[in-house]
């Protein structure tokens, strides 16, 4: 008896695995190349402007004693930086100073925030505004009108929804998207993001604004339709049969 040798199938093989493999996104680093941070849009309770306005630093008010005026400060992180897809990073610092002041104090203002840099030769540029509402209490106030039984009353800073939170940046056929996850107290906590604070007379209240390049999702196997499975089996069945018969 002649001994026959295995069928080989390798088109069919080979043809399914074509159809079933997906495509695989290997993750981007990002090269953070610079950081910026503005206020802008200052109001004061007397219609006026801040001092600084246009910087990274705003100040208000007639100090009291020798601690100084009382204000804002955004202190972009240090670049460049590189960041891997789906990884948290800090874009910078936000401070309220709150001082004791007497005249004229800050109602509200914007942050407007600018981030640069490039992703596999491919240039990016965004921007994002968050709106600061303040809240300066009168330090003798009793009760206070901010939730507190520290005297002096402390001062209350809300952070407004932001704009422009999520932007995007095409890579081949790939897009990626830029989220700007907002404020939070701890930066190595993302679950610890807030949406206002109050800071003590006389301290320096400090906070992180955080963000993540997202990865885009594989794309999925475009599924075929029945009649497709069957013409790829009786290809596989021919290619089987025509190797039988040749070693015979």
């Amino acid at each position: 008896m002649r001994r026959f040798d295995q069928p080989k199938t390798r088109g069919i093989g080979f043809g399914l695995l074509l159809v079933l493999s997906s495509t695989n996104v290997s993750a981007a680093t990002f090269s953070v190349n610079d950081i910026a941070g503005i206020w802008q849009n200052s109001l004061m309770e007397s219609g006026g402007s801040a001092s600084g306005e246009g910087t990274e630093s705003m100040r208000w008010g007639n100090p009291v004693g020798s601690t100084g005026k009382s204000g804002y400060d955004f202190g972009a992180a240090t670049t460049p930086l590189n960041v891997e897809a789906d990884e948290l990073f800090v874009l910078g610092t936000f401070n309220h100073l709150n001082f004791p002041v007497t005249g004229d104090v800050l109602d509200s203002a914007d942050l407007e925030v600018s981030i640069s840099g490039s992703v596999e030769t491919v240039d990016f540029g965004f921007n994002s505004v968050f709106q600061f509402d303040h809240f300066e209490t009168p330090n003798g106030a009793s009760p206070c009108a901010v939730e507190s039984t520290v005297q002096p009353c402390p001062d209350l800073v809300t952070l407004l929804n932001p704009q422009d939170l999520t932007q995007t940046v095409m890579v081949g056929d790939l897009e990626y998207t830029l989220e700007i996850s907002g404020f939070v107290l701890d930066a190595g906590d993302p679950s610890s993001f807030l949406t206002h604070f109050v800071t003590l007379e006389g301290e320096n209240n400090q906070s992180y604004l955080v963000g993540r390049f997202s990865e885009p999702l594989p794309i999925a196997p475009v599924p075929l339709p029945a009649s497709a499975w069957l013409l790829l089996a009786a290809f596989g069945l021919l290619g089987g049969s025509r190797q039988i018969f040749k070693s015979s």
